[in-house]
C-alpha cells in the first residue's frame, strides 16, 4: 500500500433507552492533513440526528467534555478523574468512538459505541469505500437500527452479564522499516476492536478507557517501569492483546498474543499473513476468531482448592527453559485460560520454605490440586551461622549459611544468608573480588527484591572503598541515595557520604 494511512479518532455519547437517551458527537481527528476531520464529524453527527434514534447534543455545548475524552483516549491523561464538569459528562451515556484512515479503496472508517459507565464496547462496524461521507451515512444507520434493536430488548447488552472475559486492544507497533513505510499499524488495533467486538465471548474495552495503562504497559515490557495488575484488574480488564507489524515486499505478516492479566502469560500466541489491502478486514476477523477458538475451547483450566495457610503467594511458569516467572495470585486460585504444556508451581510464604510443584495442563481439561500443605522451616543453620559471625568465626559462620542456603533455597531468608556470605568474604576476609561476585550474583538472582539489591549494593560500596577505589564507591552510595531514598541502605548510604567515608 503506498498510501500513509493515519487514524482519525471520533469520540460520540450516547445512552438508552430510545428517545430518552443522549448522545454528543466530538470532532474528528486525524494526522492526515488532506481528511477534512470536522466535515466527517459534522456529517455523522447530522445523520445520527435524521435517525432519531437517540437525542444528540451539539459537539460545541460540551467542548471541554470531549476535549478530556480524546486527551484520555490519547493516553495522556487517564480517564478515571477529571476537573470536566459533572453534570454535562452525566448527561452522556454512551460514547461512540470511530476512526478514519486512507485505504485503497478510499477510506477506510471504524465506529464504535460504549457504554459509559462501564466503557464496553456495545456496537462495533467498520466500513471501506470511495466517499467519506458515504461511510458515515451507512455507519450511523446501523448504530441507529442497533439503538433501536437494543431498546425494544430493555438494552440487555451483551457481556453486562455472563461473560467472563474483558479485553483491551494495545495499539500495535511497526516492527521494522517496511512496515513504517506503509503504516498500516496504526489501523490494526481499531479493526482489531471491530473484529473482537463481534465475539461472544469476549467482550472488549474501548481504548480510551486503558490507553494509559497500555502506554504503561509498553513501557514495563521495555524494562522502564513495572506495571501493577490491580490498575487493569480495577477497570475489570480480564486480557489484553498485544503485537508487531511486519512488511515484507508485499506480504503483512501480524504477530500477536492475548496476556492474561490474572498470570501475566500469554493465553494466545500466533501470526497471521495477508498480501492484499483488502484482505486486512478478513485478517483480523480470523484473528479474533481463532483466539475465541484458543481461549475457550482448547486451553485449559488449573484449579488450587485451598492451602493449610492463609496467604500463599504461588507463582507459574512453563516448564521450558528460559521461561518467564509470573504472579498468579494467592490460594486458593483459579486460572481459565491456560495454553495445554507442563508448568511449574510455586506457593511462598513468609513463614514456611517454598514448595514446587509441576502439573501438566490438558487442552479442555480441568488440573486440580485439592489442598497444599507448606512444609516448615528449621532455622537451626541459619542462626548458627549469625552467631558465628557475631563471633568473629567467619569461616565457621559461612559454612553453617551455606547449609541453610543449600537445604532451603527457596525461602526468602536464604537470600539474606546469601548477602551475608558475599558480605563476609568481602569485607572480613578481604576477598573483595570472590565477595564482590557473590553480591552481583545475588543481584542478578532476585533483581526485583529492593531489600536484598539495596544491602548488596552498599555491600559492594564498602568493599570498594576498603579495596581503595574510593570514587567507584562514592558512585554506588549515590546511587542507593537517589534511586532508593527510603530504603535502610540509603539511610547508611547519606551518613557515609556525610563522613567522607563508612565505618564498618
Amino acid at each position: 500500500m503506498k498510501s500513509i494511512i493515519s487514524v482519525i479518532t471520533a469520540v460520540f455519547f450516547i445512552s438508552f433507552p430510545l428517545f430518552s437517551e443522549t448522545a454528543g458527537v466530538t470532532t474528528f481527528k486525524t494526522n492526515d492533513t488532506g481528511i477534512d476531520a470536522n466535515m466527517i464529524s459534522e456529517n455523522f453527527q447530522s445523520h445520527l440526528m435524521k435517525q432519531k434514534a437517540v437525542v444528540i447534543r451539539d459537539r460545541n455545548a460540551i467542548k471541554n467534555v470531549l476535549d478530556h475524552l480524546s486527551g484520555c483516549q490519547s493516553g495522556l491523561v487517564s480517564c478515571e478523574g477529571s476537573n470536566i464538569d459533572d453534570a454535562d459528562l452525566k448527561l452522556l451515556d454512551i460514547l461512540i468512538f470511530g476512526e478514519v484512515s486512507k485505504h485503497e479503496n478510499g477510506f477506510l472508517l471504524t465506529v464504535r459505541a460504549v457504554n459509559e459507565k462501564t466503557w464496553t464496547v456495545l456496537f462495533t462496524k467498520s466500513e471501506t469505500g470511495k466517499d467519506a461521507e458515504k461511510l458515515s451515512q451507512k455507519i450511523s444507520g446501523d448504530l441507529s437500527t442497533y439503538f433501536e434493536s437494543a431498546a425494544q430488548k430493555g438494552f440487555e447488552n451483551k457481556g453486562e452479564s455472563g461473560m467472563k472475559y474483558r479485553i483491551a486492544i494495545h495499539r500495535i507497533i511497526n516492527a521494522n522499516q517496511e512496515a513504517q513505510k506503509v503504516n498500516v499499524a496504526p489501523v490494526l488495533d481499531q479493526v482489531l476492536l471491530n473484529a473482537f467486538g463481534k465475539s461472544s465471548n469476549f467482550q472488549v474495552v474501548e481504548n480510551a478507557r486503558t490507553a494509559d495503562l497500555l502506554n504503561e504497559k509498553m513501557l514495563a515490557m521495555s524494562g522502564l517501569v513495572q506495571t501493577d495488575r490491580t490498575q487493569f484488574e480495577s477497570r475489570g480488564i480480564t486480557h489484553y492483546l498485544t503485537g508487531s507489524l511486519r512488511v515484507y515486499d508485499d506480504v503483512r505478516v501480524f504477530t500477536y498474543q492475548i496476556i492474561s492479566v490474572k498470570t501475566g502469560m500469554p493465553a494466545v500466541s500466533d501470526m497471521i499473513e495477508w498480501t492484499d489491502e483488502n484482505e486486512l478486514l478478513e485478517a483480523m476477523n480470523e484473528v479474533a476468531s481463532i483466539s475465541e477458538e484458543q481461549v475457550f475451547k482448547v486451553n485449559g483450566k488449573l484449579v488450587i482448592e485451598k492451602c493449610d495457610m492463609e496467604n500463599v503467594k504461588i507463582t507459574i511458569q512453563k516448564s521450558e527453559a528460559g521461561s518467564l516467572l509470573s504472579d498468579a495470585g494467592f490460594c486458593p486460585l483459579i486460572i481459565e485460560d491456560i495454553p495445554s504444556g507442563k508448568y511449574i508451581l510455586t506457593f511462598n510464604h513468609p513463614e514456611r520454605d517454598s514448595l514446587t510443584k509441576e502439573i501438566e495442563i490438558l487442552v479442555q481439561e480441568t488440573t486440580r490440586i485439592e489442598k497444599i500443605e507448606m512444609p516448615p522451616v528449621d532455622l537451626a543453620d541459619y542462626n548458627e551461622g549469625s552467631k558465628y559471625e557475631m563471633k568473629g568465626e567467619y569461616q565457621k559462620a559461612i559454612e553453617y549459611y551455606d547449609k541453610f542456603i543449600e537445604r532451603y533455597p527457596h525461602y526468602h531468608l536464604a537470600l539474606y544468608a546469601a548477602y551475608r556470605k558475599g558480605f563476609i568474604t568481602q569485607i572480613y576476609l578481604k576477598n573483595y573480588s570472590e565477595g564482590r561476585t557473590m553480591l552481583e550474583d545475588l543481584i542478578r538472582k532476585d533483581p526485583y527484591n529492593a531489600d536484598i539489591r539495596t544491602e548488596a549494593y552498599f555491600g559492594i560500596a564498602l568493599g570498594l572503598q576498603e579495596e581503595g577505589n574510593k570514587e567507584k564507591s562514592k558512585e554506588l552510595l549515590k546511587m542507593l541515595v537517589n534511586e532508593y531514598p527510603n530504603s535502610t541502605a540509603a539511610f547508611q548510604a547519606r551518613e557515609c557520604l556525610d563522613r567522607g567515608s563508612c565505618s564498618l
